[in-house]
């Protein structure tokens, strides 16, 4: 059974910080030992395959200029001892260049340790440049199941809550593969619990964050409280910050996801916090009204990465 994977996570974690540090001894560990190990890279000649690309990546990625990556799309999948993830994102390179770029990885399980034993590395570029004209009726296929899909969903009214752990890349680089693993583990069951004791349901984890729905909004509070405890408990063996965001708005029901603005803007408040903090929307701060058991900070103006602003957010505090 295909499953999300915390540890192929980590491994495309320690990849990026292995490249950005050229650390050509934690490169090779990543690596495969198989003649099937194979790269390819951005540069045309850049197709290399068997165990000598251990060897010649780490002094590749030691000429690279100072650059840095934000991903933007990390997803990790295994099945049995084999596991695939992608990365889409910008780099930002010392020289003021910022192309974006995509990855991926395949990996194979080798005494117990997940190795890559095929990786791509590309800049993408139109097809218009590439060959004259664009290539449109993939992407109207495309989204026309989009559109289906959501054509048969349901419409409703939600609190949106959207959970993640600050400093994971940090976290992952000191820990081994099964302690980051399991760690994330025991995270998202704390957090299942704590959104199931109010009624809520987690729609879907992301790495090491996750997505989940209530139909109230003192709820998705209440739940917010009990896993920011869970999170500091000092007993832990790690303790995480967690930044989390809730809003309330209008969703469309697909098959097991939700869809609109409202569930694109819980998740930008849940990246305008800081680790260890709660913000909440105005909207959801109006509809819990005066209740006594929530205590709130001020509230603040701030602009959210691809929504027209400003919004305000409120800090939850107890």
């Amino acid at each position: 059974m295909v499953q999300e994977s915390p540890e192929l996570r980590a491994v495309v974690q320690r990849w990026l910080a292995a490249v950005q540090n050229k650390d050509a001894a934690a490169l090779r560990n990543l690596f495969s030992e198989s003649a099937y190990l194979r790269y390819i890279g951005s540069d045309e000649a850049e197709v290399w395959s068997g165990p000598g690309v251990r060897t010649a990546y780490p002094r590749h990625a030691a000429e690279l200029p100072g650059f840095k990556v934000d991903p933007e799309v990390v997803e990790a999948f295994e099945e049995g001892t084999v596991g695939w993830a992608t990365l889409i994102g910008k780099a930002t390179f010392e020289d003021g260049a910022e192309p974006v770029i995509r990855m991926t990885w395949v990996c194979t399980l080798e005494a117990g340790a997940w190795r890559i034993i095929q990786t791509h590395v590309s800049v993408p570029v139109s097809n218009f440049q590439l060959i004259g004209h664009e290539l449109t009726s993939g992407l109207e296929a495309l989204l026309a199941s989009l559109d289906a899909d959501t054509a048969s969903g349901t419409e409703g009214t939600v609190t949106i809550m959207f959970t993640d752990l600050e400093g994971s890349t940090e976290l992952s680089e000191v820990l081994n593969d099964t302690t980051w693993a399991g760690l994330i583990l025991r995270h998202h069951r704390a957090v299942a619990e704590a959104v199931e004791a109010e009624g809520g349901r987690v729609i879907k984890t992301l790495g090491d964050g996750t997505m989940a729905t209530f139909d109230s909004a003192r709820g998705a509070l209440r739940s917010a409280l009990a896993i920011q405890r869970h999170a500091a408990d000092a007993g832990a063996s790690v303790p995480l910050r967690v930044r989390i965001g809730v809003h309330t708005g209008d969703v469309v029901r697909t098959s097991g996801d939700y869809l609109g603005h409202a569930v694109n803007k819980a998740a930008r408040i849940a990246s305008a916090a800081a680790g260890g903090e709660t913000m909440v929307s105005q909207v959801t701060r109006e509809l819990v009204g005066s209740a006594d058991e929530f205590a709130f900070g001020e509230p603040c103006s701030c602009s959210l990465k691809g929504l027209d602003g400003p919004h305000v957010l409120v800090p939850l505090i107890g």
